[in-house]
C-alpha cells in the first residue's frame, strides 16, 4: 500500500529524532503487520519513535539533562519492538522484497537504540553496546547489498549514524562504501556532503576533539538527511 500520511509521517519523524526535536504530528499506532512502499515495515515503529523524539526533544530543552525514567521507558520499548508480518503478506512478497522490508526495519530500529545510547552515554567513545549497533546495522546492509544488489531505499539515516559513530576513519570508510552504493549516490550531491560531514568529523576527532558526533551535528541544525 501506498499512504502519503504514513509517508510524511515516517520522514517528520525520523528528521526529528536526528534534530533532537519533537515531530509536528504525533504517530498512532496502526495494525500490525502493515507494509508501506516507503516506510516499508517501520509503521508499527513510528509511535515508539516518537516517544523517543520527546525524550531527546525534553534532554535539549534541558541543556542537555534526561529524564533518565523516560529514556529507559522508551529505550526498553524499542528493544522490545518485535515485527509483525501476516503470513499471507510475507507469502506474496518476493525473496528480494522480504530481505529489503526486513533490512529497512532492522536499521531503523538499530538507528533508534543507537541514537538514544550515544545522547545518554556521549562521553564512551569505546562503548560495545553502541560499537554492537553500529555493526548490527551495517551487517544487515551489507547482507542486502549482497542479496539485492543494493541497500533498502530510504536507509541513508541509518548508514550515515553508523558511519559517524564508527571509531576510526578505516572502520568508516566500511559504512561509506554502503552509501555509496545506494541508489543514486554517484549523482545526489546530498551523498556527499554526508561523507563530508563523516571525513571533518573523523579528522577533528583524531586530533583530539570531542567524540560526540550528537553534539557535532548540531552546528547543521535542521539536518535534512534525505532518508
Amino acid at each position: 500500500m501506498m499512504d502519503p500520511v504514513i509517508c510524511l509521517l515516517f520522514i517528520d519523524t525520523t528528521t526529528a529524532f536526528i534534530n533532537r526535536r519533537v515531530p509536528i504530528i504525533r504517530s498512532q499506532p496502526r495494525r500490525p503487520g502493515v507494509i508501506d512502499r516507503f516506510a516499508g515495515l517501520c509503521c508499527d515503529l513510528l509511535p515508539s519513535l516518537y516517544g523517543a523524539c520527546v525524550v531527546l526533544a525534553t534532554g535539549e530543552d534541558a541543556k542537555g539533562t534526561l529524564d533518565i525514567q523516560a529514556w529507559n521507558d522508551v529505550y526498553e520499548q524499542v528493544k522490545d519492538w518485535k515485527l509483525q508480518i501476516p503470513l499471507r503478506m510475507m507469502a506474496i512478497l518476493t525473496s528480494n522484497e522480504r530481505t529489503i522490508f526486513l533490512t529497512q526495519a532492522y536499521a531503523y530500529r538499530l538507528v533508534t537504540l543507537l541514537i538514544l545510547h550515544q545522547a545518554r552515554y556521549s562521553a564512551d567513545l569505546h562503548c560495545k553496546v553502541r560499537a554492537e549497533y553500529t555493526e548490527q546495522i551495517l551487517s544487515h546492509m551489507e547482507r542486502c547489498l549482497l542479496l539485492v544488489g543494493e541497500p533498502p531505499p530510504h536507509t541513508l539515516l541509518p548508514i550515515f549514524v553508523a558511519a559517524m559513530d564508527l571509531s576510526t576513519q578505516i572502520k568508516g570508510n566500511r559504512a561509506l562504501q554502503v552509501l555509496q552504493s545506494c541508489r543514486g549516490a554517484s549523482y545526489y550531491p546530498y551523498t556527499r556532503r554526508l561523507y563530508g560531514m563523516c571525513s571533518e568529523f573523523w579528522s577533528q576527532r583524531d586530533a583530539g576533539g570531542s567524540s560526540d558526533w550528537l553534539t557535532y551535528l548540531d552546528q547543521f541544525h535542521p539536518l535534512n538527511i534525505p532518508i
